[in-house]
């Protein structure tokens, strides 16, 4: 018979699982059009300050933050904005907050507290955050973006 404890550990595994596809070939076949510095700060409001108020490209990443020395991060979402990067910053802390997230974002925002980051990279004048968002999109095919290349997605979907 079923105990109470085990359907609560399976939702909660549920809520927990991410298919995440790593495949080095795209990995090392990134080109990008200009150099990017990335910088990561905690998901949490204290880090806006830190956001660079400029145009670029960010990542969700989580990051287990535990006793151990082993350094592990895992890739969930990217994105980029023509606007600010503080902004964009503010408007998903004010989803998270408010509940109101999209729905690719509500199995990331909400689940993983002190273990979420956002990494940002500024995006220099004359290089547009769209096209270095849909290559690191090809590149790392993180489990949050829908909206990866047509060919990768096409193959994602023939093995679900």
């Amino acid at each position: 018979m079923c105990q109470v404890n085990d359907v609560i550990s399976g939702v909660l595994l549920t809520l927990h699982k991410h298919e995440v596809i790593l495949w080095p070939e795209r990995w090392t076949a990134l080109q990008l059009p200009t150099n990017l510095t990335w910088t990561t700060v905690p998901f949490l409001a204290q880090s806006t300050s830190v956001i660079a108020d400029v145009a670029g490209v960010y990542a969700f990443v989580i990051q287990p933050q535990t006793p151990l020395t082993l350094i592990t991060s895992y890739l969930m979402y990217v994105g980029k904005t023509d606007r600010s990067l503080r902004q964009r910053f503010r408007e998903y802390l004010r989803e998270r907050d408010q509940g109101n997230i999209r729905p690719k974002l509500l199995r990331i925002l909400p689940l993983y507290g002190e273990h979420l980051f956002f990494a940002f990279a500024p995006v220099s004048t004359g290089h547009t955050p769209t096209n270095i968002e849909a290559a690191l999109l090809g590149a790392f095919i993180p489990p949050g973006n829908d909206q990866i290349n047509v060919q990768v997605n096409r193959i994602r979907k023939a093995f679900q």
